[in-house]
């Protein structure tokens, strides 16, 4: 009975023994494979090559994953890349980082677009993304506008890429131009949700845009799209008015570099109904409206430039009631 005990207590040992063996066999083999993340090749605009670093990258960092010994083989669409169409080099000590670089040669092939290869290593695939960029387009006579300023003092403007006509990828994001001059990128943010590309100018920036109409780009690598910030002067302040024999006399804190200003009176305080308007030299600080009617009545003002033709106002100051 005892010897019976024995061998079964032996196989049983040797089947955990050989069970052990064949799953660490099984997880040599087994390569780390990364899902929803990629690592980006420098994006190629017709001349060159297009690079790319593995080894010291967010996914691969210090995880002696890499090694240009155990490079096996670079694929696209589950297809392996002729060897005559990259090169694979290694200049640090360990080969723990590796440079990978498509031949400009190869890349004249491509249409432009977004592609998507593996590069396969012994004990990792690495997922990469080249995008491929030989025309540009600027979507014309399209400008997105930006918002007046929020709580914050930010401007926003959102641009819908449902109407560009094309598709819109944040990596290929490249900066904010006016006139050619790119926006520091302090002054502003720039998200993407869904088809929504959110553009927000900080409170700083936003002051020091001039009155008028100011015109902007987004610029990605494949398209420009426009944006428009359309500012009138600051809201009128120290506002004031009273009655006098000879009719009621308004003032107002003068603003520098005004063409003008605009009073509205009515004895409807939404002015809706009986709205008397006076429009007042830019120049001025004070008007003395005659002929104003008995009772109480509510006034308030706004001031304006005109560039061009075209006027560009203040939003109206908060009303008083005389």
């Amino acid at each position: 009975m005892k010897h019976k005990i024995c061998k079964i207590v032996g196989a049983l040992l040797m089947a955990t023994v050989l069970f052990s063996f064949a799953n660490n066999v099984g997880a040599s083999e087994t390569k780390v494979n990364f899902k929803d993340a990629y690592l980006l090749f420098s994006i190629w605009e017709g001349q060159g090559d297009a690079t790319i670093e593995i080894g010291e990258d967010f996914l691969t960092k210090d995880r002696n994953l890499v090694n240009y010994n155990e490079f096996e083989d670079i694929l696209l669409d589950g297809k392996s890349l002729n060897k005559e169409n990259y090169d694979i080099t290694s200049e640090n000590e360990k080969n723990e980082i590796v440079k990978v670089s498509l031949k400009e040669k190869y890349l004249k092939l491509l249409k432009d677009g977004a592609y998507n290869f593996d590069i396969v290593f012994e004990k990792v695939v690495v997922p990469t993304r080249l995008y491929v960029v030989n025309n540009k387009t600027q979507i014309k006579d399209l400008y997105f506008d930006f918002s007046k300023p929020e709580k914050n003092g930010e401007i926003v403007a959102q641009i819908d890429t449902t109407v560009l006509g094309t598709n819109v990828d944040m990596n290929l994001f490249k900066n904010i131009l006016n006139n050619g001059k790119i926006i520091n990128t302090k002054d502003y943010k720039i998200v993407q949700k869904g088809k929504i590309i959110t553009v927000k100018f900080s409170k700083a920036y936003a002051n020091k845009i001039p009155v008028g109409t100011t015109y902007y780009y987004a610029d990605f690598y494949n398209l420009q799209i426009g944006l428009k910030v359309t500012k009138g002067p600051k809201k009128v302040t120290g506002f004031k008015a009273t009655r006098k024999k000879s009719g009621m006399k308004i003032s107002w804190k003068k603003q520098k570099n005004v063409t003008g200003y605009v009073i509205k009176i009515s004895k409807d305080k939404k002015f809706k109904k009986n709205v008397k308007t006076i429009k007042v030299n830019g120049k001025q600080k004070s008007k003395l409206i005659k002929k104003i009617k008995k009772g109480k009545c509510f006034l308030k003002i706004k001031s304006y430039v005109e560039i061009g033709g075209k006027k560009y106002y203040s939003e109206w100051s908060k009303s008083i009631r005389k």
